[in-house]
Parts: C-alpha cells; sequence; structure tokens
C-alpha cells in the first residue's frame, strides 16, 4: 500500500491524505508541488502527482463534547447524542453498538478510533468489565452498560 506521508520533505507543509498539492516519486519521497523539482532530490527519480486518499482520510469514529461520530468509507455520517446502551456484538468480527432512543451506531473494532473509543466507554459509570471480557471470548450480543433510570 502506498505510503501517506502527512508532510513534505522540504519544508515540512502539512500534506493529508486528500491533498492535491503533494508530489511524490517511486521511493514515495513526499514535497509540494509549490517548490517545482524537476525531480526527486532524494533519488533523482520522477515526481508525479500523489493520488489521493479523501474516504479513507476521514474514516473514524470520534467521542465529541456532544457525543460520537462515525464517519463512514461511503462518506456517510452517523451521529449519537444520547448514549442508552452499550453493547458489544461478536460474531467473528467485534463490533460496538451505541444505543440511542431514536438511533443507533454500529462500529467495527478495526474502526480508526474504536481503541480511543473503548477507553472512553470503559470508563461510564457501571461498565461491566466482565460482561466485557465475555464479549470478547465468546459469540453472541453482550450489554456491556446502561444508563440508570432517571430518578422521580
Amino acid at each position: 500500500m502506498l505510503e501517506m506521508r502527512s508532510s513534505c520533505e522540504k519544508c515540512g507543509a502539512a500534506l493529508p491524505a486528500d491533498s492535491l498539492e503533494a508530489v511524490i516519486c517511486s521511493y514515495e519521497c513526499t514535497f509540494c508541488r509549490s517548490h517545482e523539482l524537476a525531480a526527486c532530490p532524494n533519488c533523482q527519480g520522477e515526481l508525479v502527482r500523489r493520488p489521493t486518499r479523501v474516504a479513507a482520510a476521514r474514516v473514524g469514529v470520534v467521542v465529541t463534547a456532544d457525543g460520537y461520530e462515525l464517519n463512514r468509507v461511503d462518506g456517510s455520517r452517523g451521529e449519537l447524542t444520547d448514549l442508552r446502551q452499550v453493547e458489544i456484538l461478536n460474531e467473528d468480527e467485534v463490533y460496538f453498538i451505541l444505543i440511542g432512543p431514536e438511533n443507533s451506531l454500529v462500529i467495527p473494532q478495526g474502526t480508526p478510533g474504536a481503541d480511543e473509543l473503548l477507553v472512553h466507554l470503559q470508563k461510564l459509570p457501571g461498565f461491566s468489565h466482565q460482561r466485557f471480557l465475555e464479549a470478547m471470548e465468546g459469540q453472541g450480543r453482550f450489554v456491556c452498560w446502561e444508563r440508570p433510570p432517571l430518578q422521580a
């Protein structure tokens, strides 16, 4: 897979995966177009425009101040602002299921940001680490956290 270096090797300018300003050689040395280089200064190889990874650059799950955001490969986005329940689904692959009153997010364990999500979920008051371990070892759907009912 092509290495998407995130900065220019000459000036250090940011070159995210969706940048149209990056050029690379066959060794994946990465530079800004603004330098107008005739060849790679490292290997003297031809420099060409680097392809972009627009969707891949944005895919992932993020814990925000307002809740949770899931950016999918197809460009669609899911949000959950009122978490009511956390389940783990293990059917040969593991999924986090975040359930709200009106919608849910299903997040594969390998999604970028899922490790940070798990750390956040494990800090929820009353999160069942025992149920989480059971979910990792067994098959099925496991409730690991439920929001306590509101007191009247």
